[in-house]
C-alpha cells in the first residue's frame, strides 16, 4: 500500500465515528490507528534484491555403493576316460585294495607277535618271584601241611595268571577282527562307486583309492 492509500484509509475511519456521532449510538472518540508506510528506497531495495534459488542435495557418484556381481560357479566336467584307461584303472584300484589288506594283516601279525613277547616276558618275571618267594616260605613253614597249601595256592594263582594274558590276546584278536571286517565292507563299498563311475567313461575320484598307510 503508497503513501496515498494510508491517506485514504485514515479519511475513511473518521467518516464513519462521525455518522455514528450524528445518529445517537455509540459515541466514541476518533480512532488514529497508525499504518506503517515504506519508503520509496525500502521498495525499491526489495525488488531489486536477488532471489536466491534453493539448493536440494545431490548424491555424488562416487559415493552411490557399486554392487559386485555374484560369481558364478561352474561345475568341473568329469574326464572321460577310454575303454583301455578303464581296465587298466580297475587293475590298479583291485592291486592297491589287495596292498592295504595285506598291510592290515601284516599289522595285526606284528600286534599279536609284539603281545605275545610281552606275555612271555611277563611270565618269567612271574615265576623268578614266585621261586623266590616259595623259598622263603620254605625256609619259615617247614611242615608239610603248610607247604601243600601254599603250592595249592600258587598252582590257582599261576593259572589265574595265565587265563589273563590268554584273554588279553583273544581281546587284541576280536579288536583285529572287527578292523578287517571294516576294511573288508569299506574295501567293497568303494569298490562298486569306482565301478560305477568307469562304466559312465568317467574318472573315479581320487578319495576312492586306499590310503598310504593304515
Amino acid at each position: 500500500m503508497g503513501f496515498f492509500g494510508a491517506k485514504f484509509v485514515i479519511a475513511s475511519g473518521l467518516l464513519l465515528v462521525g455518522s455514528a456521532n450524528a445518529r445517537g449510538s455509540i459515541v466514541s472518540e476518533p480512532v488514529n490507528t497508525p499504518v506503517p508506510t515504506q519508503s520509496a528506497s525500502s521498495l525499491q531495495s526489495v525488488k531489486s534484491a536477488p532471489i536466491k534459488p534453493s539448493v536440494t542435495p545431490s548424491i555424488s557418484p562416487s559415493t552411490t555403493p557399486s554392487i559386485s556381481p555374484i560369481p558364478q560357479v561352474s561345475a568341473s566336467p568329469a574326464v572321460s576316460v577310454t575303454d583301455a584307461e578303464c581296465k587298466g584303472l580297475l587293475r590298479e584300484f583291485r592291486k592297491a585294495q589287495s596292498s592295504e589288506a595285506s598291510a592290515l594283516r601284516h599289522r595285526h601279525g606284528s600286534e599279536l607277535n609284539e603281545l605275545k613277547a610281552s606275555h612271555r616276558a611277563r611270565k618269567r618275571e612271574w615265576d623268578q618271584h614266585e621261586v623266590e618267594t616259595r623259598r622263603k616260605f620254605f625256609e619259615e613253614h617247614t611242615k608239610g601241611s603248610e607247604r601243600r597249601t601254599y603250592i595249592m595256592d600258587l598252582l590257582e594263582r599261576r593259572k589265574a595268571f595265565l587265563k589273563a594274558l590268554d584273554d588279553e590276546v583273544k581281546e587284541r584278536k576280536n579288536q583285529q577282527k572287527v578292523r578287517k571286517e571294516s576294511l573288508r565292507s569299506e574295501q567293497k563299498s568303494r569298490l562298486q562307486e569306482f565301478e560305477a563311475s568307469l562304466s559312465r567313461r568317467e574318472r573315479p575320484q581320487s578319495g576312492l583309492w586306499p590310503s598310504s598307510g593304515l
